[in-house]
């Protein structure tokens, strides 16, 4: 069933328009539900440490419960092992404020193909607060009131290149989907719609959407384009790029389309807060600038 959703762009703080075995937890003091979405952020440069820094400030302001990676956590081949130097260089060492002493559930990126994924599995034993019990995963979060959101991660390196192995992900896929939820949210690397450099993807619009669409999916978000974009809602989907974690001197350019809603390029990461009936994005440049706000509404 494709629950209907509105998407209403934001002016400030105040809504002026509108458009047409897992554990749970809840969001921070029974508040909204508050996280930061980011991709592509792992160079251990000065890029990602800014955006690093903006997050972190974001997270002070909103009391953040959590932080997703759309994958490439590591550039530019993943890593080694759990004893791999990046793991300090690219990751502790850069979201080390205590701000972001906060989960970080991990998704895997075409760059981290390259190297050892399963070491990136098996660091969620060497530092609870990384989150990758495997290659794709679910978990759930609760709202104040009983309502629940239903995470769903997804390794879609595979779904890409439309290997063989991505079957026994599709068949999860649809049954996770069909968990009895309040909101969806499915993150992954690469995104179903961009107008990126890498653009949309034909195999995961027929792998994902008619999935997204029987199941009432609320957004996608996803990686791979080092930019921020907001494109639809596409029959009830939303579906966000935020790709921006290594900062300006990774940054892509974009050409708008007609369902470009919002697209922006030279780094930066997604806020997100949630509640029973709003979802508001919040897109940050590198330099800790809102460059616009959306709310998509019950």
């Amino acid at each position: 069933m494709i629950r209907r959703s509105f998407l209403c762009l934001v002016a400030g703080a105040f809504l002026s328009a509108c458009s047409g075995a897992t554990p749970v937890s809840a969001g921070a003091s029974g508040e909204p539900l508050r996280f930061i979405v980011i991709g592509d952020m792992g160079t251990g440069g000065a890029g990602q440490k800014a955006v690093a820094e903006q997050a972190a400030v974001w997270a002070h302001r909103n009391r953040a419960d959590f932080l997703l990676s759309l994958g490439d956590n590591f550039y530019s081949s993943g890593v080694e092992g759990v004893d791999d130097p990046l793991w300090q260089r690219n990751w502790e060492q850069i979201y080390a404020a205590p701000e972001l002493a906060i989960p970080y559930y991990a998704s895997l990126g075409n760059h981290d193909h390259r190297g050892n994924v399963q070491a990136q599995v098996d660091y969620s034993g060497v530092n609870p607060r990384w989150r990758m019990p495997a290659r794709y995963y679910d978990f759930e979060r609760e709202l104040p009131g009983g309502a629940r959101v239903h995470f769903i991660v997804l390794d879609t390196t595979p779904l890409h290149r439309q290997q063989s192995e991505s079957a026994k992900q599709l068949a999860w896929l649809e049954t996770t989907l069909a968990k009895p939820a309040d909101w969806r949210i499915v993150a992954g690397h690469h995104p179903v719609y961009s107008h990126g450099p890498h653009n949309s993807d034909p195999a995961l619009i027929a792998q994902l959407v008619p999935l997204f669409e029987r199941h009432g999916v609320d957004i996608y978000f996803a990686g791979h384009d080092h930019v921020l974009e907001l494109v639809g809602p596409a029959a009830g989907v939303h579906y966000v790029v935020s790709g921006g974690g290594a900062g300006p001197e990774k940054a892509y350019p974009l050409t708008p389309g007609d369902d470009m809603r919002f697209g922006f390029t030279g780094g930066g990461f997604v806020g997100v807060v949630l509640d029973t009936r709003e979802l508001a994005l919040e897109f940050f440049d590198a330099s800790g600038v809102q460059r616009k706000q959306f709310v998509i509404r019950r």
